[in-house]
């Protein structure tokens, strides 16, 4: 009797150890292959941090949503960059090229989007959004010390609603043709499928008075060129600016109500150039 019992005794044991064994082995961080997603904002990437230090979850997958299918994911902390599959449907969108690198030009560039919003002829945003931007990019030029971070962030914040209310109007398709322009109209940084940089020859005035800045045509297969820029106050006598490498320039020192040209022209190291002189914009100094 004393045999059974140690027999049973052994029997329950080596079946509580084998069911532990087989538990444990499938026991896991509780984000293991599960999916999150979180849009492209600055609300977002902070809501997926907070995800992501959360216990149990530094193994989840997070994948931040771009429009139009382009992600970023995050899996086990490794960033990896996914590229959506080509749509014939996705078109050209803005973006805030404002990194906070240079607090100076981050300024600049934030007034001059609140400009060049201000009665936009494309796309009409309301007084109070641009009132909120241009209080929170005072607040940032004012910032100091650790503030200086938290006052951009909010500053990005105040500005994305209006970034927000362009990528709407081009992505109607009866506004896709005019996309390019109508995003740079707005102070915007456009960027095509694939993440891809485009640009279109255009002329809109500074928030400094009597300065213009200019934006220069792409090449859409992404040669490098020498982009040559031109004014004139009358349309035939015709003086060049300096020749930049960047597709972006600005021309100042003219009186307020001159009525001012620009032209463009695009050299890439190529036989057959494809790209000539532009045709004459013109804008009137403020």
């Amino acid at each position: 009797m004393k045999n059974k019992i140690v027999t049973f005794v052994i029997v329950i044991m080596s079946y509580i150890l084998e069911w532990k064994k087989v538990v444990a082995s499938e026991v896991k961080p509780i984000g293991e292959g599960l999916k999150f997603s979180f849009p492209n904002t600055w609300k977002g990437r902070t809501l997926a941090e907070k995800l992501r230090q959360r216990k149990g979850f530094e193994n989840c997958i997070i994948i931040l949503t771009d429009d139009h299918g382009t992600a970023l994911k995050l899996e086990r902390a490794m960033p990896i960059v996914l590229m959506s599959l080509p749509d014939p449907n996705q078109v050209v969108k803005g973006v805030l090229n404002m990194t906070g690198k240079n607090k100076s030009e981050t300024v600049e560039l934030g007034r001059q989007i609140i400009s060049d919003c201000t009665g936009n002829i494309h796309v009409t945003v309301v007084s109070g959004l641009l009132t909120l931007a241009t209080t929170s990019v005072d607040d940032y030029e004012d910032a100091h010390g650790p503030a200086v971070s938290e006052y951009y962030r909010a500053m990005i914040t105040a500005l994305e609603p209006i970034l927000h209310l362009f990528n709407t109007f081009v992505q109607n398709p009866a506004n896709r043709a005019h996309a390019i322009s109508t995003l740079q109209s707005g102070g915007f940084h456009v960027v095509g499928p694939g993440g891809r940089h485009l640009a279109v020859f255009g002329v809109r005035n500074s928030v400094v008075a009597g300065e213009f800045l200019l934006t220069g045509d792409v090449d859409q297969d992404d040669k490098v060129g020498i982009h040559d820029w031109w004014y004139s106050l009358d349309n035939i006598t015709w003086t060049r600016l300096r020749p930049t490498k960047k597709n972006h320039t600005k021309k100042g020192g003219f009186t307020r109500g001159t009525l001012v040209y620009f032209r463009h022209e695009l050299i890439i190291d190529d036989d057959d150039n494809p790209y000539g002189l532009s045709d004459p914009i013109s804008r009137t100094a403020l």
